[in-house]
């Protein structure tokens, strides 16, 4: 019997949903389709290798700072803390409960952060300044999640993260416990944008909801979540289906501008209204409001370079962080515009795009706030930085080789010249000092208290203030009280009372000198 002829259909093209990440191809209908090789071993040897990179860089860069005491803020959130006691359901709303009303509100990061780290690792720096450390490191790692996909290469991943972790703005951050609450904002954000590009078409959206709703429970810094998903949406995964898009969007938006909308009316109408002396002093402590131009371009400028290592140096003239301000924002037009009307889109052209717009968008928090300036506030912006450094890169021939030697020069950069700067600036040495005095405190109170006491009284300063409502009593397992009065030489002298007018004396090694002053108190 003659065989009969092979029938083969002209041309197929395999489906996808191009919101995946995966590409399509064309092939015949003869002979085997292709398939796709397994990925998953090389997943896991790239993740394993990233976190490795990480590890070292983190531990090179910040490994100095862990046993370094508390500070500041972090004793007010403490005892902030300390006052909840969580028996039933009901007791968790508490953490819910506005501590400094809704300006600040950041119930997950502040208040919720403190009271677990504080029952899984007690009081001691050591084990906090790890769990800091290795979350810095989780947000590394999710950095290098997202630029893989978007870059689709896992060599340019990890550039990327590298890159980020090289931010200069990163040192208070980890240095400072109650910086949380840009880290723990910064977890939530790469996770929901993880989740945006990682999961498929049935549980993105309410999966990305979820966690964006807990972005927001962290801090007020998420809220540009929305715009950044809608950038990578179109730009970096090149969708059109704009029904489709809008309906997955839509509940992003929606709740990021209810949220925006009742910040806003909170902060400029009901606040002054119900606390005219409450919104003052915010203004007068770093967060009155400027729209002036040139004052937020300069404010741009300062952040942009504390999250791009070779742009990073202190005390640079106004003028110069304008210029940054401005190349950055001309940057950001022009390329998300070539991006928009490349079709389709080129990935690197794309991820650029989405960097750019993540680096401008996650600080609009911070933007408009010229007395309030951290380097730290870096943490989501620092991602956008990454992106726009590496993607262009990617486009050379052998990109991503190119894109690991400037990640590696970006690094080495920062470990021998920025992070030493970094630890150089103003806030960062007044925090240590802080921290320093708050130990020294700590010592001359426990050296003048005696058996029988029942109250100590020391003068009221910045410090003071901060650290005795229940320092004391965690750190010393203090039973007396521990009072800070304006005037320690009008206070009447009665049998239990000890007034200390002054901190110990300077201690070997003053930023660790706490070993000799906590104790291992029981609830």
């Amino acid at each position: 019997m003659a065989r009969r002829p092979k029938v083969c259909t002209d041309r197929i093209r395999i489906a996808f949903d191009p919101s995946d990440g995966a590409r399509s191809w064309i092939g015949t209908a003869c002979g085997k389709i292709p398939q796709r090789e397994p990925t998953m071993n090389l997943d896991w040897t790239w993740a394993a290798l990233a976190a490795t990179v990480l590890v070292a860089v983190y531990g090179a860069a910040y490994g100095r700072f862990v046993g370094r005491f508390f500070a500041f803020d972090d004793f007010g959130v403490l005892a902030a803390a300390d006052r909840i006691h969580v028996h039933t359901f009901a007791d968790l709303l508490r953490f819910f409960e506005p501590r400094q009303g809704f300006t600040l509100y950041r119930p997950l990061t502040d208040v919720g952060y403190f009271w677990v780290a504080r029952k899984l690792l007690g009081v001691d720096p050591i084990g906090w300044s790890l769990a800091q450390l290795g979350l810095h490191l989780v947000n590394a790692l999710l950095v290098y999640a997202i630029a893989r996909r978007l870059l689709r290469s896992h060599p340019a991943g990890l550039a990327t993260a590298v890159v980020y972790a090289s931010a200069p703005g990163h040192a208070l951050a980890v240095r400072w416990f109650a910086f949380f609450t840009i880290t723990g904002t910064a977890l939530a954000y790469f996770a929901a944008l993880w989740i945006w590009l990682r999961t498929g078409p049935r549980w993105r959206m309410p999966a990305t909801l979820a966690a964006f709703a807990v972005s927001l429970l962290c801090s007020e810094h998420a809220v540009s979540f929305p715009a950044v998903v809608s950038a990578v949406a179109v730009l970096g995964q090149g969708r059109r289906d704009w029904r489709r898009l809008a309906r997955e969007i839509a509940p992003l938006w929606i709740v990021g501008g209810g949220y925006v909308a009742a910040k806003l009316l909170f902060l400029f109408v009901l606040f002054p209204r119900w606390d005219p002396m409450g919104a003052s002093y915010s203004r007068a402590v770093g967060y009155g409001v400027s729209f002036a131009p040139f004052t937020t371009l300069e404010t741009l400028g300062r952040y942009v370079t504390a999250a791009v290592a070779p742009l990073y140096a202190a005390s640079r003239s106004p003028a110069w962080y304008v210029s940054v301000g401005i190349v950055t924002l001309t940057l950001t037009s022009v390329t998300v515009a070539a991006s928009w009307l490349t079709k389709p889109t080129r990935a690197w052209l794309g991820a650029t795009a989405c960097g750019l717009i993540l680096l401008v968008a996650g600080l609009i928090q911070v933007l408009f706030l010229p007395a309030h300036v951290y380097p730290a506030y870096v943490g989501i912006a620092a991602l956008g930085a990454a992106l726009a450094v590496v993607a262009p890169l990617t486009a050379l021939p052998k990109g991503s080789s190119v894109a690991l030697g400037v990640a590696i020069g970006f690094v080495t950069l920062h470990l021998c010249f920025t992070a030493r700067a970094a630890r150089a600036e103003n806030d960062f040495r007044t925090v240590e000092g802080l921290s320093i005095l708050a130990a020294r405190w700590l010592s001359a109170v426990q050296q003048a208290a005696e058996p029988g006491t029942q109250e100590v009284v020391v003068p009221l300063d910045k410090v003071t203030g901060a650290l005795f409502g229940v320092a004391h009593r965690l750190f010393l397992c203090a039973p007396y009280e521990v009072r800070a009065v304006r005037d320690v030489q009008s206070v009447p002298q009665r049998p239990g009372l000890v007034v200390v007018p002054r901190p110990a004396a300077p201690m070997p090694n003053d930023l660790r000198a706490w070993r000799s002053i906590v104790r291992d108190c029981p609830d």
